[in-house]
C-alpha cells in the first residue's frame, strides 16, 4: 500500500482524493494500471548447459548493483535467505563489492564470513562447480574487492589471468 501512496503522491497512478486527503484507489482500475505499467514479462532464453535449479530467489534489482556487475545476468540477492548451493557470491558493504567468493555450499560459506568480514548484502550467481575457479578468479581480478587482497597486498584469485577477458565476456553473455 505504501508503494501505491508513493505513486499517487507523484501523480503517476490513477486515484482520487477527497479534499486533498489520503489517495483512494478503485480496485479494478488500479489492477489494470499495475498490469499495464509495472508488470514485465520475460520469456527467458535457453540455457547453454545443463543446470539444475538451486533457488527460486528474485533477481537482484539492477538499479542497486554497482557498475562492474550490471552486465551480469541472473544475479540473485540472497541477503535474507542463504540456502543456495554452488556458485559465485559477492559480499557488499553498502554499494561496494568488498569480496568475491565461490562455494559449492554457499550458505555455509557465507555464514563463516559473518564473523570475520564487514558486509551488509550478498548477491549470488548460481554456477556449476566445475567452472567456479576460473570464474571467481576472473571476477576478482576485474573487480578487485578490498577483502580479496592478502595482508602483503597481493590480489587473490584462482584460474588463469590470461583467459580473464574471454571468461568475463562469456559470463556477461551467459554462454559458459
Amino acid at each position: 500500500m505504501s508503494r501505491l501512496i508513493e505513486l499517487a503522491d507523484a501523480e503517476i497512478i490513477p486515484h482520487i482524493r477527497i479534499d486533498g486527503g489520503t489517495p483512494l484507489f478503485e480496485a479494478k482500475e488500479t489492477k489494470k494500471w499495475v498490469a499495464n505499467s509495472l508488470i514485465q514479462r520475460y520469456e527467458g532464453k535457453e540455457l547453454p548447459f545443463n543446470l539444475r535449479v538451486v533457488s527460486e530467489r528474485p533477481l537482484a534489482d539492477k538499479l542497486n548493483i554497482p557498475k562492474p556487475l550490471k552486465e551480469i545476468e541472473g544475479l540473485q540477492d540472497i541477503t535474507d535467505v542463504l540456502d543456495l548451493r554452488s556458485g559465485i557470491y559477492f559480499l557488499f558493504l553498502n554499494d561496494d563489492v568488498v569480496y568475491v567468493g565461490q562455494s559449492i555450499k554457499v550458505s555455509s560459506r557465507i555464514h563463516e564470513h559473518v564473523y570475520v568480514k564487514d558486509f551488509n548484502r550478498v548477491l549470488f550467481m548460481k554456477w556449476p562447480k566445475s567452472d567456479l575457479d576460473r570464474i571467481e578468479g576472473a571476477l576478482i581480478r576485474d573487480i578487485k574487492p578490498k577483502l580479496n587482497y592478502t595482508k602483503q597486498g597481493f590480489l587473490l584469485g584462482t584460474g588463469n589471468p590470461d583467459n580473464d577477458e574471454v571468461v568475463l565476456s562469456l559470463i556477461k553473455s551467459s554462454v559458459l
